[in-house]
């Protein structure tokens, strides 16, 4: 015979089933439990008066406990991510320092670093907006390079603009990859054709090329004649 579970009360009209564990405590808790209890109409909405401000309370705290889980976890991926993006940049970027002209075709530089052309290329566009490389097009035809800003013997590499640093390199790859060029001492005829091969074949856009490399100190003169490749 049912009765209430606290006042003993037996009329079946009044008596109602409470369940052990609160629905909406079940909902939180991601779980289904259908233990009930029977309790007579009275005594539940009693037990609901007491329960229900303290069930609000360990909802609450579970919710917190779970946003923190769910940051904590955020987090750790976020620290596993930017560690391994900073050790991306430093392993392309050590590439780059240690090649011949501190540039290099897309590519080659996958190879290289041994990350996919997708990774490669985010890395890259991060590196470009950080100023540490820019991409240009190789002399050779349409091949994406990507080229140091930072080169040997500059103090400040922050200051030589993207322009003229790029110019640099493909003036420096005609040199040597073109023309074969084996000496860092260059005869300034050869930098004049480069500069003409790259930009043009006026002659004030000549000595501007080679007044902001002196300038940048990207390139040295020796004597009249000859300038030292950096």
């Amino acid at each position: 015979m049912r009765c209430c579970f606290f006042c003993g009360e037996d009329n079946e009209v009044v008596l109602e089933d409470h369940h052990i564990i609160p629905r909406s405590l079940q909902e939180r808790l991601g779980i289904v439990d259908n233990r009930t209890i029977t309790l007579c109409r009275n005594c539940h909405k009693k037990l609901h008066y007491v329960l229900d401000p303290l069930i609000k309370i360990i909802c609450d705290l579970l919710e917190k406990k779970k946003i923190e889980i769910r940051e904590e976890k955020t987090s750790e991926r976020r620290r596993i991510i930017d560690s391994k993006r900073i050790e991306m940049r430093a392993k392309i970027l050590d590439v780059l320092g240690n090649s011949e002209l501190y540039c290099m075709p897309l590519e080659k530089l996958a190879e290289e670093t041994k990350l996919s052309l997708d990774v490669l290329n985010r890395i890259v566009d991060e590196l470009v907006e950080l100023g540490a490389v820019s991409r240009t097009t190789s002399i050779y035809g349409n091949v994406s390079m990507v080229c140091l800003y930072i080169t040997a013997r500059v103090d400040d590499p922050n200051r030589i603009p993207r322009k003229i640093l790029d110019t640099y390199l493909k003036v420096k790859e005609y040199i040597f990859f073109v023309e074969k060029f084996v000496d860092n001492v260059v005869p300034r005829d050869l930098i004049e054709k480069a500069i003409t091969h790259v930009r043009g074949y006026r002659k004030d856009t000549i000595r501007n090329w080679l007044s902001n490399f002196i300038k940048y100190g990207l390139i040295k003169p020796t004597n009249s004649d000859y300038f030292l490749i950096v």
